[in-house]
């Protein structure tokens, strides 16, 4: 009885372990360079890319939550800024708003 429930605890480590790895790594970066600004998010070991021209980009909240973060143009929606806080997601949304619409 004892072996049945430590093979099923092992097995719940197991899981835990391994969905911990797959995010562990996990990031977004914002590379500004002149008027380009090149977003890199890695999620889960997928990695995406997008590109923005820095006048034609701007940062809005999101309409649904108010609280996200939206990189916005006339073609695409990018939200960012998964992993920042909610105590400093405003003045990370003020500091990146200064190299925006240049």
């Amino acid at each position: 009885m004892i072996l049945i429930f430590t093979s099923i605890e092992i097995l719940a480590v197991t899981i835990a372990l391994y969905v911990y790895t797959r995010h562990a790594l996990d990031y977004e970066k914002i590379t500004i360079s002149g008027k380009q600004l090149l977003f890199e998010r890695s999620w889960g070991g997928k990695i995406q890319q997008h590109e923005f021209n820095t006048v034609w980009t701007k940062l809005v909240h999101n309409e649904s939550t108010g609280k996200d973060l939206v990189l916005k143009t006339s073609t695409k929606e990018v939200p960012i800024g998964f992993f920042v806080g909610a105590n400093e997601r405003e003045r990370f949304g003020k500091e990146l708003e200064r190299y925006l619409g240049i």
